[in-house]
């Protein structure tokens, strides 16, 4: 069921579909932008408005479920643009994302991206 959800949520990202996110998405949502800063339900749904998705790869995908709750991380690769923008966008990211069931139904309550960055070794270790 929370892989049904997972792959609904990238799908209607990926279409801007603001009826399916508002029906996945809790009012309580807490979202985590890549650069650190914290938005809710209505910055989340209507992402589509400021970023085009054309593609989110998805790998090392994990589920973990505690009652009525469930944790989902993965490894996500990014194809977008900005809108208003021409040049094509990619990111590389860990993501976790947070379900849990209100009135009977799975509903995603955080979202959380973290970059993943070349390694750069330093001179002390």
């Amino acid at each position: 069921m929370i892989a049904r959800h997972a792959r609904q949520l990238r799908e209607a990202l990926l279409t801007a579909d603001r009826a399916v996110l508002d029906r996945l998405v809790s009012d309580s949502l807490i979202f985590f932008h890549l650069g650190g800063t914290q938005d809710n339900k209505a910055g989340f749904v209507s992402a589509g408005d400021r970023m085009r998705l054309q593609k989110i790869e998805v790998s090392d995908q994990e589920i973990a479920i505690y009652g009525e709750a469930a944790v989902v991380t993965s490894e996500e690769r990014v194809e977008a643009t900005l809108v208003g923008k021409e040049a094509p966008i990619s990111l590389h990211a860990r993501l976790m994302t947070v379900w849990a069931k209100e009135d009977g139904r799975w509903r995603l309550t955080r979202y959380q991206p973290t970059p993943i960055l070349p390694f750069k070794p330093t001179a002390t270790g």
